[in-house]
């Protein structure tokens, strides 16, 4: 259990080379994931799913699709650009956001716990860190991430025996497959940095396929790298007061003027 940014750091630090081949720290970001919960009762799943609305999901899609361009005040062709944006705007998806950050990762996990009602539960947020690459392995067949334009600008020519990532799109965004026949195990992907957002908070995704289990329980079965850092919930005035000095505040994550008057609000 972590009480300090300091020790919070050094933890990842120690336990970063169990996700590297070689047992050594890795040599840049990006090769380990993180995602915040407030606490472990928010399973590894995306709303979709723990929400169980899943027979709903082409119907979001489509009025989205309906709708969304009177909004943005333009259209986005790239089906991948349009899922993220759904995620992005709160809309349920099988999309479970992730972070090459810890420390976004921290906060995250510190807001999302504030907002819990306490009722005397003794509970305490985690981060969570996992191998893309590994569960890439497992659902695909190749330890890359996928980025899915990537995949487009290859005109569809995959590795043989590679899933077709389109598959796992839900039947609005591609009408080629209409029996929404999904993969079966959840893909690690990295969209387009379009989103100053998503670009700030070094955003990636997990999406789920026909497998509806929590990410870690099918990257532990099959023995898959991922683990989590205990947060000493006794601290998180503290943390969240050293996470804003070192410049993770609401602002710089979430790049928009609401958050920006909130910031100013509380603290100047």
């Amino acid at each position: 259990m972590v009480n300090t940014i300091s020790e919070y750091i050094s933890e990842v630090i120690r336990v970063l080379p169990r996700f590297a081949q070689d047992g050594k720290l890795p040599d840049r970001s990006g090769v380990v994931w993180y995602r915040g919960v407030g606490s472990l009762e928010y399973e590894l799943l995306p709303q979709l799913i723990w929400s169980k609305r899943l027979v709903d999901e082409s119907s979001y899609t489509h009025n989205f699709l309906v709708s969304y361009k009177s909004v943005l005040g333009n259209r986005v062709e790239n089906s991948w650009e349009l899922y993220a944006l759904m995620q992005h705007y709160s809309l349920p998806t099988r999309l479970l956001d992730w972070t090459k950050s810890p420390l976004i990762a921290l906060f995250f996990a510190i807001e999302q716990w504030k907002r819990i009602p306490k009722d005397g539960n003794n509970i305490n947020p985690y981060v969570w860190l996992i191998d893309p690459y590994g569960l890439n392995d497992v659902s695909l067949g190749v330890p890359l991430v996928i980025c899915p334009d990537e995949t487009r600008l290859r005109n569809g020519k995959l590795p043989k025996g590679q899933v077709d990532i389109d598959k796992y799109l839900p039947v609005p965004l591609n009408p080629i497959d209409l029996e929404q026949d999904y993969p079966d195990k959840p893909i690690a992907i990295e969209a387009s940095a379009t989103n100053l957002r998503i670009t700030t908070q070094q955003g990636c995704f997990t999406l789920h396929g026909a497998d509806q289990r929590p990410i870690d329980q099918i990257m532990g079965e099959e023995g898959k790298r991922i683990c989590k850092i205990e947060i000493n919930r006794n601290v998180i005035d503290e943390l969240s007061r050293e996470l804003r000095v070192i410049g993770i505040d609401d602002f710089h994550v979430y790049q928009d003027l609401d958050s920006l008057s909130r910031h100013q609000k509380l603290y100047f």
